[in-house]
């Protein structure tokens, strides 16, 4: 498979929306069904974790031919790569504490590198595709979750 069949890495994001005092809820982008409403917004942080774990359970490994889904400019905005490298992972990221986390295919290039990052699952590369110097990879996470 030649770099130009690749496809963009997947993504999930799952938001708490709404206020405690009066009822949030939760929303998924993947057009999941959830019916989960409450004035206790750890109670919803704790659902929308599992929520995401669900996916990361019921999603295929990472997919050697997709590339990176990074939002480079939002979470490593701080530490440039230079270019999206080295394995795919699956990798838990806590974007707005308490409210926003995303489930994506990042490269362990930027995984490495995002503030709060959680692996949760990696491929290795073919080696047609792989790059020729790749970075230490980061360990999984014991247990595969970990809230941010």
């Amino acid at each position: 498979m030649s770099p130009l069949q690749r496809t963009p890495g997947r993504q999930w994001t799952v938001r708490v929306t709404g206020r405690a005092d009066r009822q949030a809820q939760l929303s998924c982008s993947d057009a999941c069904d959830l019916p989960e409403r409450s004035r206790d917004l750890r109670h919803l942080a704790q659902a929308a974790i599992n929520h995401l774990a669900h996916h990361a359970n019921t999603a295929r490994a990472p997919q050697p031919a997709r590339y990176c889904a990074c939002q480079c400019a939002t979470w490593h905005r701080d530490v440039k790569t230079g270019s999206c490298a080295g394995e795919i992972a699956l990798v838990l990221v806590c974007s707005m504490p308490g409210r926003v986390w995303h489930l994506a295919e990042v490269c362990t290039s930027c995984a490495r590198h995002i503030p709060g990052g959680r692996i949760v699952r990696t491929t290795k590369l073919p080696a047609r595709i792989a790059p020729a110097a790749t970075a230490r990879a980061p360990r999984p996470v014991p247990g595969g979750f970990a809230a941010a």
